[in-house]
């Protein structure tokens, strides 16, 4: 079974915040361990994947604070996040055994974990918690907290007081208003505490309230964010295999279909988060079920062509794709031999009007700087805001340069350092594009003043784009397109 789709999008080079590296940098952890336990990894990959760890590895290090806590944007946050630094510790842990890391590190963000532990036995969450726990009620999210991180010390043997982990079990345990992501998360945790009728009970529980049809399995915890569902789903999975994971490969094998039945054509899902662990739920599921070298034939037969497609052991990496040319179409496959393939249609259209963007606010004023020259350098300042209850977490205003123009970076710095108490926490300079970063944005309008300069004369110059959109939830907020229309 091929379980992760085109791993050259899956296997890229961690960037952005604290949080954002984290997210591209595990993908690159969980593909490394499937491949080796399967045989399967090549010399090429390998060498790109601990390239990947290595840069990800020195990035992290630049959003670790003092006292050895991490934040999305290190020093430039007031203190760190029990979320990112709990991340930051089960992933080195992992990744020490293919790269260098630095136990000081490992050692210093557990002890300022260790230090954060409430009186109840819950972790306080610290700062702010991008990252919604797969949308768990406020009440629950304390809870789910204290779940991620007894699972971050657990899952890496790291030694630590049992005081600490008992605290923390009864921290879990008193909460009676549990919701589906509260559930399966704590299920596993208490799983790795070897808790076996608390889990069974919990499990119980989510096989009552579990969505199934046509021979899939999942769960909802939410209509209007399909990630957190990804988020659920992914936890029971990886609950259940813990549990037990021969009996359980059945029930398993249902939920790995439906999860494999959201993954977008990049092989990911629909954000970094619930992508980080739908990728972690279905490596583990591949690894058991994958002991076999497969040997598949399949017939792809469509209304106006035929392929035959031949699976080995070779070609766990590879994604074979099939375009059609005629729509609409009806595609039938006939598979023969042994082993575990996955089959996945992808259709791609466009609307006339986007959908779902009321609460989303973006305009754009462009103006010259210089009268004379009026096009050699010129203001651009996109203003946004969010409508909805509530806010957005972390926004992201991306801005394409026009071509032949780039950004004056002074600008940008005076922006950061003049911007901060409207949440503007960084930007990046990528080619030819600005990625600026917002955090707790409301319905207050906030404007992104910036230069930008001619470096270089164009004929035809192509118009730059400004993009906004909600890192977190994206299916949920739709980016938003303005065009910065430029002549000389």
């Amino acid at each position: 079974m091929n379980s992760f789709q085109n791993l050259d999008n899956l296997l890229v080079v961690p960037t952005g915040c604290g949080e954002q590296t984290m997210a591209t940098l595990t993908p690159n952890l969980y593909v490394l361990q499937y491949l080796q336990a399967n045989n399967a990894l090549t010399k090429e990959i390998k060498e790109k994947i601990l390239k990947n760890l290595e840069i990800g590895y020195q990035r992290m290090l630049t959003y670790v604070h003092n006292d050895g806590s991490f934040s999305a944007f290190g020093e430039n946050d007031k203190q760190g996040s029990m979320f990112l630094t709990a991340f930051v510790i089960r992933t080195f842990r992992q990744m020490k055994q293919y790269i260098f890391i630095d136990d000081d590190v490992v050692k210093k963000a557990i002890n300022w974990i260790v230090s954060h532990q409430l009186e109840n036995g819950c972790f306080d969450p610290m700062l702010h918690l991008f990252h919604e726990m797969g949308l768990a009620s406020a009440k629950n999210q304390t809870t789910a907290l204290t779940s991620y991180v007894l699972i971050s010390i657990l899952e890496t043997n790291t030694q630590i007081d049992n005081n600490v982990l008992t605290n923390a079990k009864k921290c879990i345990i008193n909460d009676v208003t549990i919701d589906k992501y509260t559930l399966a998360i704590s299920s596993y945790a208490l799983g790795l505490l070897n808790l076996t009728q608390e889990v069974k009970q919990r499990l119980d529980k989510l096989m009552e309230l579990a969505e199934t049809s046509n021979g899939l399995l999942w769960w909802k915890q939410s209509d209007k964010s399909l990630s957190s569902n990804v988020e659920v789903s992914s936890y029971v999975l990886i609950s259940l295999l813990h549990q037990d994971p021969v009996g359980n490969l059945g029930t398993a094998s249902l939920i790995v279909r439906w999860l494999q039945s959201q993954m977008n054509p990049s092989g990911a899902f629909y954000c970094t988060t619930d992508t980080v662990v739908g990728l972690d739920a279905i490596s583990r599921y591949a690894i058991l079920v994958n002991k076999k070298q497969p040997h598949v034939k399949i017939i792809l037969t469509t209304k106006t062509d035929e392929r035959i497609i031949e699976i080995t052991k070779r070609d766990r990496t590879k994604t074979e794709v099939l375009p059609l040319s005629v729509y609409p179409n009806q595609v039938k496959a006939k598979i023969q031999g042994d082993g575990c393939v996955s089959i996945q249609t992808v259709v791609n259209y466009y609307l006339d009007t986007p959908i779902g963007l009321d609460n989303l606010h973006l305009d754009i004023e462009v103006k010259p700087v210089n009268q004379k020259l009026k096009c050699s350098l010129i203001e651009l300042k996109p203003c946004v805001s969010y409508t909805a209850l509530g806010q957005i977490n972390m926004a992201i205003v991306e801005v394409n340069m026009p071509s032949g123009y780039a950004a004056n970076e002074a600008s940008l710095y005076e922006l950061i350092t003049n911007a901060r108490d409207k949440g503007v926490k960084k930007f990046e300079l990528r080619r030819n594009q600005v990625i600026l970063y917002l955090t707790q944005l409301g319905s207050n309008r906030v404007c992104l003043p910036f230069k930008i300069e001619e470096n270089l004369i164009v004929e035809n110059v192509a118009n730059g784009t400004v993009k906004f959109y909600d890192y977190y939830n994206p299916e949920a907020s739709i980016s938003k397109v303005r065009i910065i229309f430029m002549s000389n």
